[in-house]
């Protein structure tokens, strides 16, 4: 909710500065407002959002398993370069299909649990 609020604020503050950007040129402030807008609008995707909930809840518990020294490090390692990827997807977003990156951060979720499904029971 926090980051819906804070796009339409910088969406609204943007809006203003776009003409004075493209001051001699019509078609240059409608582009550049519409970039704007769409960039705002790919960071606030419900489908992302929801699959960074879920990777979160994933990495939660694959970071407790890291922590109690369950796993060998080699898997470890293997966990904490997967979540380096998801760390970096669900922080910065990448443009273009929100669906194909919560389906990515969803694989990379079941990548996490496979590693760290053999951890011995404490």
């Amino acid at each position: 909710m926090i980051r819906v609020l804070a796009g339409m604020v910088l969406l609204l503050a943007l809006a203003g500065c776009t003409g004075l950007v493209a001051a001699g040129s019509a078609a240059g402030a409608l582009g550049g407002g519409l970039a704007i807008a769409n960039q705002v609008a790919a960071g606030v995707d419900p489908a992302i959002d929801a699959a960074c909930a879920e990777y979160e809840k994933g990495r939660v518990v694959a970071d407790a398993i890291l922590a109690a020294g369950l796993l060998p490090l080699d898997t470890a390692a293997k966990v904490e370069t997967i979540e380096q990827y998801g760390d970096a997807a669900c922080a910065n977003p990448p443009g273009g299909d929100a669906l194909s990156t919560a389906i990515w951060l969803g694989k990379l979720i079941g990548q996490i649990v496979t590693l760290t499904d053999g951890a011995p029971a404490t």
